[in-house]
């Protein structure tokens, strides 16, 4: 039954995580008679190694479903990972490059057989983190987006909305990566802030010496300009609609059109319009039957309607367009300028508006589905605030792009028959066109990562067998829990796809976490080089000390700092627990201990269960509401400054009382308190848990699958709450009267305790109590002394009497007293004289400011302090 003196997560976060991998204790029965509980992890992108963000993700999956499962459901947690085409395919290709390949040099399949190791590396990488951060997973039931179950269920998802004609494909303007080379959909493109200029081009008219002074940001894209648009309600540039005017570096002349979309404040009020190249003037151009015109190649470069500046591209094809204009006159200036603007969420290469051929579905039935299910199903959203935005998104959102021209990936099911030209989509590989052909070629591109992923909550139950035993027992899932970054990426696109082929909501619960930002609050990066390896701190801390420092103090749907200085708070609480538990097997060993309904309670007894009584259910509650950050909080205050430093010092006069009644009654509450504590905190810290409560428990199996404390109202004791809580509230005010003298803990401190109330446990015990917290030795009196000069510590129920005199010298602690008073008096007189200048005020860093102000609050309370203590001497 013993522990070491110090715990040593090495010594047995392994060995516990293989012994439940090993007994199966996580797998779920879908055949059980237990009411289910499911969920569902969002599975990481096989490119790279986890991060702090998937740490969190996973930390506060594992407490739901820890927690589920040992109220009794039978819970499944779906673990898999996610083949993210886009992302992964730059690995690769990257890879290759270092080895001298380029991808245009191998076979699709030879390009297939790299993405294939890479999976394979990685995805055994991912999985094997995940152990070491202790998930709970059914490892049974381990997915992959790529594999054979799902690319099936991908497929039939495809064909049916085929079918339905709810899916075509066309040219249209679309989002396009020109490193990535493929189409992105609106929400994989992220708009940055960027310092630009504003050029003023002068474009002329048409056989006149005027010209229309139009502003832009990209002059370079003029040779796809179609127009310049101007607002119908501006009276300066009426005159002018209807007219042409010549394009600049160019013999082309285009028209003067009127148009609402103008911005009359924005530049001259005057915009050249480039439909194949913007999405607000594509409108634009649709609206005056415009046409298009494409100026730009897929690798981002100007085409021959560019002229000279043919092949260049970005910031060398602006210079050598402004160049141009500024030596033919056109450019009249040029301002600074910041604007957004739309780069790749993958690779953060600045994105073109092109008009490409992709294969898009059709949202409007389908989002107004979603919408319906959210409100009539009520799927819970936390935080709250997150659902309004969903739901507006969902309510403007556009046909989604889902083809993406790359070489991973889901092959998109469309096949095409080389002798009747009919086109067609099939779940499986065709063998031959009904007409008899076999010659059938397959749509080169593959669907967009989102899509398998949004079929996630079906495809991991079995769809498309809506006759699956998992389908029926655990769909929809309890929880999903992801970070809200991702709510239109992936949580949008489940609720599109649940809604259309299942008819409900994808989840009953869905908690958007905040991001994991650096201990400064920027956001990690590995360009910053601010980011942090969990196996690094798990290696070095344990899995239990970086779940306790991500998810402790946490509020739900915030970002969140993660430092080392939680990390270290997490040792010493799992410290503090590991020494709580020492002892407590310490004092248990060898004794038959009583059961928890048989014996006489003490007072610290009853307040310890009471207090137990009501953390059990606050927990509960915070759980159920998804704020761990909260209940963890709650737990950490319960367990280091009730359970550990007053409980378990009340506990040492009883256990070593004479009476063998009072030792074993004490030794049973301790066990069963620690216990409790243990459960409770297991969903956080499941490792020490388990390794402290195989030691209480050797023969009741795992904590992992034991039952939760639930509340027990007949341990509800107000009165020994009470009572307690001016015990310890005497305690403190001991404690810090020997700081304010100065003395130390060894000093005995002569007293008098008079009792208050008549309802309260035996005196002398309380005297036992105080004794051994704060090394007092006191006298009972039914009254108080009538000596003067004694301090008087007072509660409800108890007074203390201090003669000062005893133990201090007056004159000597006066002197010291006043001597600090005058240190601190001078301190306050500086910073006042500094706040109290408006220059400093003004000019200093509102974080200088806020830290004197901060400063001369604590060092005015501690003047307030020193003072009250001389007058006592006085």
């Amino acid at each position: 039954m013993e522990l070491e003196k110090t715990f040593n997560p090495k010594d047995y976060e392994e060995r516990i995580y293989s012994e439940w991998e090993k007994s199966c204790c996580f797998n779920a029965d879908a055949n059980s008679g237990k009411p289910a509980y499911s969920a569902l992890f969002p599975p990481p992108n096989i490119t790279d190694r986890l991060h702090v963000g998937h740490a969190l993700n996973a930390s506060i999956q594992d407490i739901i479903v820890r927690f589920k499962r040992m109220q009794g459901y039978e819970v499944l947690w779906l673990p898999g990972t996610d083949h993210a085409a886009i992302a992964t395919e730059a690995k690769v290709v990257s890879k290759l490059a270092k080895e001298g390949k380029k991808k245009e040099d191998l076979t699709r399949e030879q390009f297939e057989e790299e993405i294939q190791e890479w999976y394979k590396h990685y995805g055994n990488e991912i999985l094997r983190q995940c152990k070491l951060l202790g998930v709970s997973w059914d490892w049974s039931r381990i997915a992959f987006t790529r594999d054979e179950v799902r690319n099936r269920a991908v497929s039939e998802a495809f064909v049916r909305l085929y079918n339905d004609g709810l899916i075509y494909r066309g040219a249209r303007l679309t989002n396009w990566c020109p490193h990535c080379k493929t189409a992105i959909s609106d929400i994989e493109a992220e708009h940055e802030e960027t310092q630009s200029k504003l050029y003023y081009i002068r474009y002329y008219l048409e056989g006149e010496d005027a010209f229309l002074l139009v502003a832009t940001t990209r002059p370079e894209t003029l040779f796809g300009d179609l127009a310049v648009a101007v607002n119908p309600t501006d009276k300066r540039y009426k005159k002018f609609v209807g007219k042409k005017v010549k394009l600049p570096l160019t013999d082309k002349a285009i028209p003067v059109v009127a148009d609402d979309y103008v911005d009359v404040k924005f530049g001259t009020g005057a915009l050249k319009i480039t439909p194949s190249h913007d999405a607000n003037d594509y409108e634009v151009g649709a609206r005056h039957n415009l046409g298009l015109l494409n100026i730009i190649e897929k690798d981002g470069t100007l085409n021959e309607h560019a002229g000279q500046f043919r092949g260049l591209a970005g910031a060398k094809a602006r210079e050598a367009v402004v160049k141009a204009l500024r030596e033919q006159g056109l450019l009249e200036k040029e301002e600074d300028y910041k604007n957004s603007t739309a780069h790749c969420w993958r690779c953060h290469t600045q994105v073109e508006s092109l008009v490409t051929d992709q294969w898009f579905i059709k949202m409007d039935g389908i989002a107004e589905e979603s919408i319906k299910l959210l409100e009539k199903k009520g799927m819970n959203i936390y935080p709250a605030r997150q659902r309004n935005i969903l739901l507006s998104w969902l309510k403007n959102t556009r046909d989604w792009c889902i083809s993406r021209q790359l070489w991973s990936g889901h092959r998109i099911p469309v096949y095409t028959c080389s002798k009747c030209g009919k086109e067609f989509a099939s779940v499986t590989e065709p063998k031959a066109c009904a007409c008899g052909c076999t010659k059938i070629t397959q749509d080169p591109d593959v669907l967009d990562t989102w899509f398998s992923s949004g079929l996630w909550p079906l495809s991991t139950l079995g769809w498309p067998d809506e006759n699956s035993v998992e389908l029926k027992k655990f769909y929809p899932f309890d929880a999903m829990v992801t970070g809200y970054d991702i709510i239109f990426f992936w949580c949008a696109r489940m609720i599109f796809s649940s809604s259309h082929f299942m008819h409900n909501i994808p989840f009953k619960n869905l908690m958007l976490t905040g991001l994991v930002r650096d201990a400064n609050g920027i956001k990690m990066s590995k360009n910053l080089g601010n980011g942090v390896d969990p196996e690094v701190v798990v290696g070095e801390y344990g899995a239990d000390a970086l779940r306790f420092a991500l998810i402790f103090g946490i509020s739900p749907g915030g970002d969140s700092r993660f430092s080392f200085d939680k990390v270290e708070q997490a040792r010493k609480f799992i410290n503090k627990v590991w020494n709580a538990a020492r002892f407590t097997l310490i004092n248990i060993e060898g004794r038959e201990l009583p059961k928890l309904s048989e014996v006489k309670l003490t007072l610290p007894d009853k307040w310890i269960l009471h207090e137990l009584n009501a953390i059990v259910k606050r927990v509960v509650s915070l759980q159920d509401k998804f704020d761990f950050g909260m209940a963890l909080n709650e737990l950490y205050e319960f367990t280091w400054n009730k359970f550990c430093d007053f409980y378990v010092e009340f506990s040492k006069p009883n256990l070593n009382s004479v009476d063998k009644n009072r030792q074993n009654a004490t030794a049973c509450v301790l066990k069963h308190v620690l216990i409790y504590v243990l459960k409770m905190l297991h969903p956080y810290l499941p490792f020490v848990t388990e390794e402290i409560f195989s030691k209480l428990n050797p023969t009741e199996g795992f904590i992992a699958i034991s039952e939760y404390p639930s509340e027990n109202k007949k341990f509800a004791d107000a009165n020994a709450a009470q009572v307690m809580q001016s015990i310890m509230n005497l305690t403190r005010e001991v404690r810090n009267m020997r700081m304010q003298f100065n003395l130390k803990n060894s000093i005995e401190i002569p007293c008098v305790l008079v009792a208050r109330s008549s309802n309260n446990d035996d005196a002398s015990s309380t005297v036992a109590y105080l004794e051994a917290l704060t090394n007092i030795k006191a006298i009972l009196s039914k009254q108080a002394p009538k000596e003067k000069g004694l301090s008087i510590l007072a509660s409800p129920h108890y007074t203390i009497y201090i003669d000062t005199n005893a133990f201090v010298d007056k004159g000597q602690e006066l002197a010291r007293l006043e001597s600090e008073l005058a240190k601190v008096s001078a301190e306050i007189d500086k910073i006042n004289s500094s706040l109290s200048n408006q220059n400093f005020v003004a000019r200093a860093p509102q974080k200088v400011v806020s830290e004197y102000k901060k400063n001369a609050s604590d060092l005015t309370a501690r003047k307030q302090s020193i003072e009250a203590s001389i007058k006592q001497l006085g």
